[in-house]
């Protein structure tokens, strides 16, 4: 999932314009989306929205261990 976002991160966590369109983001999705199946074909079979989830779910976690490492560096005692 990590490396698909990556490829795509300029699309992706780019702002709506005349190249970057909803319809253009939603494909790529299914594109990650149809490489994590292909990748795990053994494990149940996720839907789009599912995928989206877990990358939002992966990305918040990753913000609070970057926060809690960035207090801690602050802390005294």
């Amino acid at each position: 999932l990590l490396e698909n976002f990556i490829i795509y991160k300029g699309i992706l966590n780019g702002a709506y314009s005349s190249s970057v369109t909803k319809e253009r983001k939603n494909s790529i999705w299914r594109e990650i989306t149809a490489t994590v199946h292909n990748e795990h074909p053994d494990c149940t079979e996720k839907t789009q929205e599912q995928v989206e989830k877990k990358w939002k779910n992966f990305i918040a976690a990753a913000r609070v261990a970057i926060r809690n490492y960035n207090n801690g560096l602050t802390e005294t005692g």
